[in-house]
């Protein structure tokens, strides 16, 4: 949730709690906030075990400030005391077929944004809110996991073996929030080796039965190969649907393509924009002409602008991308000679350049997350075989994080990872 690098190290829970005594009581009482036993889990959903389902979610929700990384540490570390459930009543519970894991997660969302309403006073002037879609990939180190395959990861320019979980975040002038994500997996470009798995391979992979009538389970399942871009609108407008509402939709140059683009602005009807980083390989038309970004940047390049407070040169281009109308921003950085230049494109025909790129900087909230939910939250790491497991241990994280946003949004401290480090000791 750090906006900016800072050589500051933040003691996060002596900040906000009075005493290290006082540690327990603020994340109960926040988590309180966000689940209740009556509301979260709907009457179809049985005990585990003879164990509630939201109390054994409880216990699953505190272990990364107790420095456990899942739930056989419960028992090894001697920390039995948490809970009387075993291990299968968790197991039994994060395997379930029948949780709607994404229902719960937007549940919480709800129950946020309501607090932060009801205990803040409302601003004179409306925030900045913000969608902003991105995916990240996720190793893991079984071959045996449900649906495993090798994904490409454009940091490292590889194949990895995991997933890639599709998230969208929210951003509501203050607070990142994570609303909705998919895992996905890719087919492979080899016929003979789909996954980017060996025939071997494929069949040594755990295969859950699951029923055949439509279930939330499956709903996953079928996500897994949708294609991101098709998803991710999904997704959007499932979350405009739920009462989130927002301006603009950032995303990456992955995302900028022709039906992400159409999606977006069939919402609302066309009141959601999109705002992101183009690549230089797409061609645009400008009076009736189609011309190559190479040649838009040499015909105008010398009619460039200097922004002095980003500390950016630009010039700016009206064009139509396969009939959508958009403004292009050519940005270089600094003042050289150098032709390093980017392309970030916006739907709002109306918006100024450096508004533009001060909105677009917001997508790096989402980055931050990813770094931060997995340095501490375990984002990604599950490693049981089962898909809905994944499933699960992902929307609990997710709900985590957003634990941790609405602490901040009312105690004021600056960084989660400090919120892991003197805990243990005191629960």
């Amino acid at each position: 949730m750090l906006h900016f690098k800072s050589n500051k190290q933040f003691n996060t829970l002596s900040e906000i709690c009075l005493g290290e005594n006082k540690i327990v009581e603020k994340i109960l009482l926040h988590l309180d906030i966000l689940i209740s036993n009556k509301s979260f889990f709907s009457r179809s959903i049985v005990k585990t075990k003879g164990y509630s389902p939201a109390g054994i979610l409880k216990t699953l929700f505190i272990l990364p400030f107790l420095s456990l990384p899942n739930i056989a540490s419960i028992y090894k570390s001697g920390m039995t005391l948490l809970t009387t459930a075993g291990k299968d009543a968790f197991y039994e519970l994060k395997n379930n077929n029948n949780i709607n894991w994404r229902k719960y997660l937007n549940s919480v969302v709800k129950k946020f944004v309501k607090t932060v309403r009801t205990k803040t006073e409302l601003p004179q002037q409306q925030p900045l809110q913000c969608f902003i879609v991105d995916d990240t990939c996720c190793e893991k180190t079984g071959k045996r996991i449900e649906m495993i395959g090798r994904v490409f990861d454009h940091v490292v320019h590889k194949y990895l073996l995991g997933f890639k979980i599709l998230l969208l975040g929210y951003w509501d002038g203050k607070s990142f929030l994570p609303v909705d994500f998919g895992i996905h997996g890719e087919k492979g470009t080899n016929p003979e080796k789909p996954q980017g798995m060996t025939k071997k391979e494929l069949r040594r992979r755990f295969q859950m039965q699951r029923p055949e009538d439509s279930c939330p389970a499956n709903e996953r399942v079928d996500e897994y190969f949708m294609s991101k871009l098709e998803n991710a609108v999904c997704m959007i407008k499932r979350a405009v649907k739920n009462g989130l509402e927002a301006s603009y939709v950032l995303a990456d140059s992955w995302f900028i393509h022709e039906p992400f683009i159409k999606g977006i602005r069939k919402i609302r009807k066309g009141l959601l924009h999109v705002i992101g980083m183009c690549s230089l390989n797409k061609k645009f038309e400008i009076n009736g002409k189609s011309h190559t970004t190479k040649v838009l940047i040499a015909k105008h390049r010398k009619a460039k602008k200097t922004n002095r407070k980003l500390k950016l040169q630009y010039f700016t281009l009206y064009a139509k991308y396969k009939g959508i109308d958009l403004k292009l921003f050519f940005v270089k950085q600094g003042y050289g000679n150098k032709d390093n230049w980017k392309l970030v494109i916006t739907t709002d025909l109306k918006l100024s350049f450096q508004r533009a790129i001060e909105i677009y900087q917001i997508r790096w909230t989402i980055e931050v997350f990813f770094k931060e939910a997995k340095q501490n939250l375990n984002l990604g790491k599950s490693q049981s075989n089962y898909f809905n497991a994944q499933v699960a241990d992902t929307t609990i994280c997710l709900m985590q994080y957003i634990l941790l946003a609405l602490l901040k949004r009312f105690e004021s401290y600056e960084t989660i990872g400090g919120a892991f480090k003197n805990s243990k000791q005191a629960m």
